[in-house]
């Protein structure tokens, strides 16, 4: 079980909420409402987060975030590209990984390389 905060922490339980583990992003988090809006996992080691500050939804610095161990690290990527602000982020079924959509009040972004680069 994974729950995203606009902290910039990913909260996990591997036991159904008995016990949980705090894990700090490099996702921005320096104001109320900025952090992660949204996180998804591709499979128990693929996953990604996003989010950002929705009262400057251009703003594409550090919202943004991908890990590959199971939520241990997790890396910034786009950093300070496109997509900015988004609240809904989904790896596309069937596409290995990937493939992410990313939906938010700047529309709808698309990656086919795991998050790298992303198209509007």
């Amino acid at each position: 079980m994974w729950i995203a905060t606009t902290s910039g922490r990913i909260l996990f339980s591997g036991d159904k909420g008995i016990t949980w583990q705090a894990i700090q992003t490099p996702i921005t988090n320096k104001k109320d409402t900025e952090g992660i809006y949204s996180i998804d996992f591709y499979d128990d080691k693929l996953g990604v987060a996003i989010g950002g500050d929705y009262t400057d939804p251009e703003n594409n610095r550090s919202n943004k975030a991908i890990t590959m161990d199971g939520g241990k690290i997790w890396k910034l990527i786009a950093d300070g590209q496109d997509p900015a602000y988004k609240s809904c982020v989904q790896f596309v079924p069937g596409s290995n990984g990937n493939e992410i959509f990313a939906i938010g009040l700047t529309g709808i972004s698309y990656s086919k390389d795991m998050g790298s680069n992303w198209k509007q």
